[in-house]
């Protein structure tokens, strides 16, 4: 199936009302010939999209590079017992790099692995959210969104430079950066070391340093690499090799992927309509037994989490959760009562795996195993029925569930 690449030149500029923003694109057939490219501003790219294919509408189909420029690129380590609570301190840990606020900044990270360091990337949440939101008004809605450079080859000795329209992508192990054409070498000499036992050796894409320029890095070895066509060519390749780098759609920007099979949707179709019929005759047969179990499990839960968090099984589970988290008798909604909302609006066919509460916010971050997005959208809606504040932060299918993250909070007046 086509595949389309756009790379975007700059933020999106409101001009009266009428979005302006810079794009390149390329389009790919299945056997990898160049089915179209050209560069174009956001007029041009409404004219992509009428089209008539329907690949277009699936996010596998779209790729789209962010200019570099705008990406910080960050590897931080984070000393924890377990995964997830590196996840969860990383917005701490990378906040002594960014100059704003962290809250206004969109952070995707990359696979965590205790004892090693993550690679994260930052960038301005709004400036992602126009970038976004100007393809979806012209029917676009891309599965991959990267930083252009982390295309290059990045490996421990090396440095990669790709020349491109008057300035160069600079890539190594762990940085990544875009310079002018004339300060290339300026960048370079803080990268490489006049050291004979193991020079850095210099990757050069699309062109090729000057004599003078190579010579004034003297710790250094140089390698051309043949290349046809521009920088978003470049990108195409090596994406399509396996080479994508961090995908920036995380979190409040994750992207709902197209189930794969026919036959399986129908097949979660019946067994979802199978149980929630199940569930209707338990429910008119024995409301109060019903009741007495999910009051039991959410007491196993509650738990099991405490053990979990705190090394000990709890005496009074909820006492000591108060306790624990510091909660003054009717300041508001606290972590019991929140638990007590969710168990409310869910049954057995949701798993629930790790909760994280905070009492500052009063707020309550909930990692789940739901069986498909309808229940995905039946539980969201049940929870705000209740008069629950809900969040999805993340929504992914894997193995035929779906792995969602959601935030949970009292609305005003509720009880």
């Amino acid at each position: 199936m086509p595949r389309l690449f756009i790379r975007l030149i700059s933020p999106v500029d409101h001009d009266e009302g009428e979005p302006r923003l810079g794009a390149e694109w390329l389009l790919l057939e299945d056997d990898g010939s160049h089915r179209g490219h050209g560069v174009t501003d956001y007029r041009g790219l409404t004219e992509l999209t009428d089209l008539d294919a329907d690949w277009l509408s699936d996010p596998e189909n779209v790729v789209v590079f962010l200019p570099t420029e705008y990406v910080l690129n960050v590897r931080v380590s984070v000393t924890a017992s377990s995964a997830r609570q590196i996840r969860l301190a990383l917005p701490y840990a990378v906040e002594e790099f960014t100059a704003g606020d962290i809250d206004g900044m969109h952070l995707a990270h990359g696979s965590i692995v205790r004892s090693q360091p993550t690679v994260c990337n930052l960038v301005d949440r709004a400036m992602l959210r126009d970038w976004l939101a100007c393809l979806a008004e012209i029917g676009l809605s891309p599965g991959y969104l990267h930083a252009d450079a982390q295309c290059l080859p990045q490996a421990a000795g090396t440095v990669a430079l790709l020349f491109d329209a008057g300035e160069v992508l600079v890539a190594t192990e762990d940085q990544l950066a875009s310079v002018d054409r004339e300060n290339v070498t300026l960048a370079l000499s803080a990268l490489v070391e006049d050291d004979a036992q193991s020079p850095v050796t210099v990757i050069q894409i699309n062109d090729e340093l000057t004599a003078l320029e190579q010579a004034e890095l003297a710790g250094a070895k140089f390698r051309a690499e043949g290349h046809d066509g521009g920088g978003l060519t470049y990108f195409a390749q090596r994406w399509i090799a396996g080479h994508r780098g961090l995908n920036l759609l995380q979190g409040d920007f994750a992207v709902r992927r197209r189930s794969t099979g026919g036959s399986g949707y129908w097949r979660s179709v019946a067994v979802l309509a199978g149980l929630w019929a199940v569930v209707a005759v338990l429910a008119m047969a024995g409301q109060a037994w019903w009741a007495e179990r999910q009051a039991d499990d959410l007491q196993a839960r509650q738990n099991e989490l405490f053990k979990d968090v705190f090394g000990r099984a709890p005496r009074s589970a909820a006492r000591e959760w108060r306790l624990a988290l510091g909660e003054a008798g009717g300041g508001g909604e606290g972590f019991i009562e929140l638990l007590s909302r969710f168990s409310e609006s869910s049954d057995a066919s949701i798993t629930l795996r790790s909760v994280n509460y905070s009492g500052t916010r009063g707020d309550m971050t909930l990692d789940l195993q739901v069986p498909g997005f309808d229940r995905v959208d039946a539980l969201q809606r049940t929870l705000k029925e209740a008069g629950n504040s809900v969040e999805i932060l993340n929504a992914e299918e894997s193995g035929g569930a779906v792995n969602l993250r959601l935030r949970l909070a009292a609305t005003e007046g509720s009880s």
